[in-house]
Formats: structure tokens, sequence, C-alpha cells
């Protein structure tokens, strides 16, 4: 799923209301009065006992060329008026940001704190599968941001596959630590896997499973020194009644060429190859990279005679091509690395 650019910046603003617990309403017309911006969220929050700040949400252009950044601002009540005591930037260079759980003020140990969650992506890595997730609280009384990361694959379903990066740092948190692995828990965007996912000879596991059988190909564009031929082994082919080309977005990536025994499916970003015998009238495939990074790719493919095809590949810094026999799995180095 295409993740649509998010414009935002995050306003928190601080009044010293001792005694006064104001209302939304009041507390919306005191942002609007102030940052002169229509906010998305605007609640008081209890800053200490009787005192009270305004935390509010506005749109606005990133920084950092990043896409959908936030700045947390805070504004203190002083002298009959309000000054900026406080600024956060949230979000680094090149990043997409989504917003996936809007801003909610949540109690916490009687303790007020902003809650959200959001996606993250590497700007520019068209085709790249890594995501991170952010389970954030702010809390606008020590301008202080608490984040918990989940980084993983994406899955066909927009969930991530993956693992939580800085449990650790949070541990002396007890308390925020285990609100927010209560919002995991509940979470529909971390993939949890059904009992066809963990069946490896599940044509949706095609990739895991051709890594499992050529565990030398992936890291051929990695050696760093010309390789010998002869210490490739046979690469392994796995064939599926499912139809793999379906599960590509063809019209935008993918490139098909045939002959009269075979069809293949390529594409530039990312690297897999995918075939289909025209004799056995099934898929296999015969290249993957997993995760698919944009740093992979596949320049191009194409047939030296009905059942061989030669591969030009490249990650960026090293080119390769190589010489692949569809009916035995034969790879031949010809040229690069």
């Amino acid at each position: 799923m295409k993740i649509l650019p998010l414009f935002v910046a995050l306003f928190i603003l601080g009044i010293s209301a001792k005694g006064q617990n104001i209302g939304k309403a009041e507390a919306t017309k005191i942002f609007q009065d102030v940052e002169r911006k229509n906010p998305v969220l605007c609640s008081p929050v209890e800053k200490s006992p009787n005192e009270w700040i305004i935390c509010g949400v506005v749109r606005s252009q990133g920084f950092n060329n990043c896409s959908g950044c936030y700045e947390f601002i805070t504004l203190d009540y002083f002298g009959n008026k309000w000054y900026e005591k406080a600024l956060k930037n949230y979000g680094g260079d090149f990043e997409d940001i989504e917003i996936i759980d809007s801003f909610k003020v949540v109690a916490i140990d009687k303790h007020q704190y902003i809650y959200f969650l959001s996606k993250h992506k590497e700007m520019g890595t068209i085709g790249a599968e890594i995501s991170t997730l952010r389970f954030n609280l702010f809390d606008p009384s020590i301008n202080r941001l608490y984040t918990l990361n989940y980084e993983g694959t994406d899955k066909t379903d927009n969930s991530i596959d993956g693992k939580f990066l800085n449990i650790d740092s949070l541990s002396s948190y007890p308390s925020l630590l285990n609100y927010l692995e209560n919002k995991v828990t509940n979470c529909k965007y971390i993939y949890r896997p059904k009992t066809e996912d963990l069946d490896i000879n599940n044509s949706k596991n095609f990739e895991k499973k051709w890594e499992m059988g050529n565990p030398d190909f992936p890291s051929l564009m990695n050696k760093g020194k010309p390789i010998d031929s002869s210490e490739i082994p046979n690469m392994k082919f796995t064939f599926y009644l499912d139809d793999l080309f379906s599960l590509y977005d063809q019209e935008h990536t993918g490139k098909v060429i045939e002959s009269s025994m075979y069809k293949i499916l390529y594409f530039n970003i990312g690297g897999d190859i995918i075939g289909y015998d025209k004799n056995q009238k099934k898929y296999f495939p015969i290249w993957t990279i997993y995760p698919a990074t944009i740093c992979n790719c596949c320049n191009d493919v194409s047939f030296l005679n009905d059942f061989t095809i030669k591969i030009e590949r490249s990650d960026g810094a090293s080119p390769q091509e190589g010489v692949l026999n569809l009916k035995n799995g034969d790879y031949k180095i010809t040229s690069g690395n």
C-alpha cells in the first residue's frame, strides 16, 4: 500500500492557569488566537495540581526533507502573555511518516500524556519493504517523548513482520512501557502468523523456501571478489500451482519475457525473478531477495535459447552477469563482481 505523505506539526501550548480547569472549547479558542491555525486535536491537560496546559495538533509543512514531521512547541504564560519555552522536533531526514493511530490525551498513573502511533519509511526507497512502527507517548509537562520502536518487513496485508528495537530503554518507566505494550497487543499492524504462514511449503512463503534451498545465491553480490563458477551449486527450483505472478504489481514495475518453454516476470527494483513452466503449467521462483531493497536490482533478463537466460544484476555498486539453465539450475557467472 502506498503511503501518502502527511504534513503535520504538533504544537504543545502551555498556559499557567492555576485553579482553573479550562474546557475544550476555551482551549481551542486560545490555541487559535495564539497560533492562528485550526488544530486537529486540542484538549486541556493537567500539568500539575490546579495547573493546566493546552495541547493542540495542527497541520504544517515538513522540515529536514521529511514528510509528515512534527514540532512539539511549549508556550508558557508569564507576565500576562504567552512565550515559547521549549521546542522538540519529531521525524528524521528523508522520512515518510504516516499517522495510523491519531493523537489522543491519555492518563497513566494520574499523569496525562499524548499518545499516537506512526509508521515510518525512508524517502526514495520505492520498492523497499522495510518500515518502522513507533508507539509514542509525549509528556507535555516536561517536553519529553517516549517511543517503543518496532521494525520489520511489510506484508501484503499492510502489517509488519519484525521485532522491537528498544524495549530495554523503556524498562525504567514500567507504567509507560506497560501502556505501550498493551497498545501493541491490539495493534493490527503487527504481523501475527497464521497456520498457513508457518507452513514453509505454502506458496505464500515461496521467498523463504527459495532462500532455504539456495543459501549461497543471496550473498553472491556481496563477495567483494571474483567468484569461481565451480564454487556455485546448482540452483534449486520449487514449483507451485498457485499463480506467483499475481502476488506482484506488474503494471508499475514488472517486465515479462518468454520463450516457447518458459515465461518470466522480473523486477528492476527489488530484483525478484519468477518463472512459469509452460509444460508443467506451474510457477517457480528463480531468484528472490528477501526483504527487497532498492539497492538489489535486476537490470535485465533475456533468453539465450528456449531454456537458458542471461541475468544482469546489481547491488548498486557491484554489477554482475550470469547465465542460468532453467532445466537443471546450473548458474555460471560470465562477468562482474
